[in-house]
């Protein structure tokens, strides 16, 4: 629900309305949720900074997640990869 809020999906964009529930559902164990805060830190997206040590840290929830072996988790080990060539 809140990546649709934050893209406007469905209804009225409310990016922080949106972020706020994704942060919730990541709090609250969704690797869903982990994986976009992850990747918006990533980026600097939707208004969110880069932060590669926020990013580090929700993607590594992912990876090291119950689901490690679907698309999400692939993608966040190829940015925590790219992370730690980084150096940051």
């Amino acid at each position: 629900m809140g990546e649709r809020q934050v893209l406007g999906v469905d209804g009225p964009k409310n990016i922080a309305l949106g972020i706020m529930n994704v942060t919730d559902a990541a709090h609250l164990g969704s690797d869903n949720g982990a994986f976009l805060l992850g990747k918006w830190m990533f980026y600097g997206r939707h208004g969110l900074p880069k932060d590669p040590a926020r990013a580090r840290l929700w993607l590594k929830k992912v990876v090291d997640g119950p689901f490690s072996l679907d698309q999400r988790s692939f993608e966040a080990a190829r940015l925590l990869r790219e992370l730690d060539s980084a150096g940051d």
